[in-house]
């Protein structure tokens, strides 16, 4: 699908057809949950075995997240089957393309991530706040695009930095949170919520890993969707992930997956238990 850039009545930016609010809405709409990550981790990994994942998944998925490295580590060939398996998503399934890429930088730099972005052809990316709004606004102004902010990660040593606690906080956000001591990643949703989200398009990774974390920033954020990892190989608790996340979010799981030999049981297994935790 060619995606075109056109403004829009309120001045922002669309890029086409696909909306991803519309399609992830739909797919909560039925029920699903479940982000199926398709990273080729081994190096025979290719992009016929992820489309098959894709072929044994579609009817449980979500959406499905494809990892900006695992292609990029394979050069030209990475790239080609990136392009791809986004192509074979799109015509075969409804549910959105996230690349989880982590950009954010200043100027140029910003421009040509973002066209990269644009010739994908992707739903939905991951950002870092680290540089500010200004440095994501190229991405924040397309209101058909998702953009999921870096907000409380899910690897171990996330909180030398997210956890940092703030001499000055906004009112709101303690009385959000009860009154806790209000961190740096209580800030980043708060910021997200309450002035990036101009055009509804705005959503946050917060991990599975850290439950209470993650419950705090639906108390900030009650209405932002959630990208949701640390599921699986990285020991995040599946039940309590869902229970603090509520609703409007998504459980990534990739090497659970996309890393097994029956993806199809995989999927389901973990589609079954997340509808489960959702009753």
């Amino acid at each position: 699908m060619e995606y075109r850039l056109v403004p829009n009545n309120e001045g922002g930016l669309c890029m086409g057809e696909r909306d991803f609010r519309r399609l992830v809405q739909s797919k909560w709409g039925e029920g699903k949950h479940l982000c199926v990550g398709l990273d080729p981790a081994q190096e025979e990994d290719d992009a016929a075995k992820m489309c098959n994942v894709v072929k044994e998944t579609l009817h449980v998925a979500a959406a499905y997240k494809l990892n900006l490295a695992f292609y990029l580590a394979k050069l030209e060939a990475g790239v080609a089957m990136l392009r791809m398996i986004i192509k074979y998503i799109q015509r075969e399934s409804t549910a959105p393309v996230i690349l989880d890429c982590k950009f954010g930088d200043i100027g140029n730099t910003s421009g040509v991530f973002f066209s990269m972005v644009h010739q994908l052809g992707v739903d939905a990316v991951t950002v870092s706040p680290y540089l500010g709004r200004e440095a994501l606004d190229l991405f924040l102004m397309q209101q058909e695009l998702g953009v999921f902010v870096l907000c409380r990660t899910s690897n171990p040593g996330a909180d030398q930095f997210q956890d940092l606690v703030l001499n000055n906080p906004t009112r709101s956000i303690a009385k959000c949170i009860g009154g806790s001591e209000v961190k740096l990643f209580h800030q980043v949703a708060y910021a997200v919520k309450d002035d990036w989200n101009r055009w509804g398009n705005c959503g946050l990774v917060v991990g599975a890993t850290r439950s209470e974390d993650l419950a705090d920033v639906r108390r900030v954020a009650p209405e932002m969707p959630l990208l949701i990892p640390g599921v699986g190989a990285q020991g995040g608790d599946l039940g309590a992930a869902v229970r603090a996340a509520k609703y409007r979010f998504l459980v990534n799981v990739s090497r659970g997956i996309s890393g097994t030999d029956k993806p199809r049981g995989a999927a389901e297994e973990y589609d079954h238990q997340i509808r489960e935790h959702c009753a």
